[in-house]
């Protein structure tokens, strides 16, 4: 393998390099890096606050709070319009209007197909949850060329699903979730999925104590370290109080596990079986997996200020030292550059990513740089344009070249019943084929609506209703449903589109 100058390799030697027999394990090994980093990094800031004597600890968390406090600030700036609030604890209504229109440069069947598909139709779907009282009312509406072409309403709580298709048949089809064939039992799966979405923020605040706990009782004292040194920053030579967390092999992967043994004897937690599948597959292959971890937190403290973080981690596997390290510049004023480094002894591959945000009046502007390896380029810029408004630009440079652009504009319109509703309109960009220049583009327009409301829309089942699982289709009902499906543009369009 040849090395470049900068020391790096492209993407595919990183994926091919070394000894091959190893690479189902480094595979493993950098995927456990990344959790374990996302696990310790997020619930970090928020531990220190059980901590309250004057010690290596105590500074170590005061100056990671001071990170957590200073990037949380300079984050919130991305807020827009969309986040606006209702009360989840209670009925809510949401509702999307959808429209568009797609085009291209190039001449491509199934993309003017799609042109065609979105061009003249209209998607209206309301959706009312009520998680208390296990009930969810739904109705879908599609409109072709301004007038309505069909329209549905499907209304589920414990017993039953009931469908009604006014403007197509009188009669409504149901169906008794009790009497669910055993090959449809999926479905009664999905639906018990949908009332089980009840966790609130008071929920996700008692699992962080309960992550917190487990780290406090598995971190010693002695773990924390403090000491003086000069690091250099925008060239210029910084002196520093450096603290820092040490964390060696094993330790990082025994505290996963018992978190996630935690997890798995939680009262709500039990209450959905596949949360407590999910938590019992992790903790098996932690408790497999030959992963020999260390990870070290370092944070550099100038004056009252945090101007840089390191967090790095070793993973030890078979021969191979895989390490790492997330690198955070914090010393300039509503800016963080950040940089993640990978990097393999055995085959001295080394792969970087840099992310900077930063933070002007009412833009931050992200942009993830994937280096020279792979050509990539991602920038992300939000932008709140009053109290009401805002937009939203993503784009995405390959050596250079734009390749893809989106524009999101959000306005937020509140009522006087303090109902919200959100109209969006997306413009997109996106080069197809570099070579010839082509490209695809267009519009997609959304209006959200959103509110609490007293209580869902009822369907009742009447005597000349039809059983799906228990009576016969009459002829006629099948005949009107054949045709109103064969009637809509859409339901021919997409026939033709699939047959490319």
């Amino acid at each position: 393998m040849e090395e470049n100058n900068q020391g790096q390799v492209t993407a595919n030697e990183w994926e091919t390099g070394g000894n091959q027999k190893n690479g189902g394990k480094k595979v493993i090994t950098v995927v456990m890096l990344l959790v374990l980093l996302l696990v310790f990094g997020a619930i970090a800031t928020w531990y220190f606050l059980i901590f309250n004597s004057a010690n290596p600890k105590v500074a170590f968390y005061n100056n990671l709070s001071k990170v957590g406090k200073n990037t949380s600030a300079l984050l919130e700036k991305t807020v827009t319009t969309q986040n606006y609030m209702y009360d989840k604890d209670k009925v809510i209504e949401a509702g999307i209007r959808f429209s568009g229109s797609i085009e291209t440069d190039g001449y491509d069947p199934s993309i003017e197909l799609i042109n065609e598909i979105l061009n003249g139709e209209e998607i209206y779907f309301k959706e009312q949850i009520d998680l208390e009282n296990d009930e969810i009312y739904a109705y879908l509406e599609l409109n072709e060329n301004n007038r309505k072409a069909i329209s549905g309403e499907i209304y589920i709580n414990k017993d039953s699903i009931i469908v009604a298709l006014k403007d197509t048949i009188k009669e409504q089809l149901y169906m008794n979730r009790n009497e669910v064939p055993s090959n449809m039992e999926e479905l009664n799966n999905l639906i018990d999925s949908l009332f089980d979405l009840t966790i609130t923020d008071n929920d996700y605040s008692k699992y962080y104590d309960l992550i917190a706990k487990v780290i406090k009782e598995n971190i010693k004292d002695d773990q924390f370290k403090k000491a003086s040194e000069t690091i250099t920053i925008d060239g210029k030579d910084v002196k520093c109080e450096k603290t820092s967390l040490i964390m060696p092999k094993e330790q990082p992967k025994q505290i996963l596990i018992k978190i996630l043994e935690e997890l798995k004897n939680d009262e709500d937690i039990k209450k959905i079986p596949e949360t407590i599948d999910i938590l019992e597959e992790q903790i098996e292959m932690l408790k497999e997996e030959e992963l020999n971890l260390a990870i070290t937190i370092n944070l550099y403290n100038s004056g009252s200020n945090v101007v840089r973080m390191d967090v790095i981690a070793t993973a030890y596997v078979e021969d191979d030292e895989i390490k790492l390290s997330v690198l955070a510049d914090f010393s300039k004023e509503n800016k963080i550059d950040i940089e993640f480094k990978m990097e393999s002894q055995e085959s001295q591959a080394a792969y970087t990513v840099k992310l900077n945000i930063e933070s002007v009046n009412n833009k931050v502007t992200a942009v993830l740089d994937f280096g020279s390896a792979v050509g990539i380029k991602v920038a992300l810029v939000s932008e709140n344009l009053n109290d009401n408004e805002s937009k939203l630009v993503l784009t995405m440079e390959q050596e250079r070249e734009e390749m893809l652009s989106i524009e999101l504009k959000n306005k937020l319109i509140k009522n006087s019943k303090d109902e919200y509703k959100v109209e969006s309109n997306i413009i997109f960009d996106i080069v197809t084929d570099a070579y010839y220049e082509e490209s695809v583009y267009g519009e997609i327009n959304l209006d959200l609506e959103i509110a609490n409301i007293d209580r869902v829309n009822k369907l009742k089942i009447n005597s000349t209703d039809i059983d799906l699982f228990n009576d016969t289709m009459p002829e006629d009902i099948l005949t009107k449903l054949e045709d109103k499906i064969n009637s809509l543009n859409i339901f021919n369009k997409i026939t033709d589109l699939m047959g490319y």
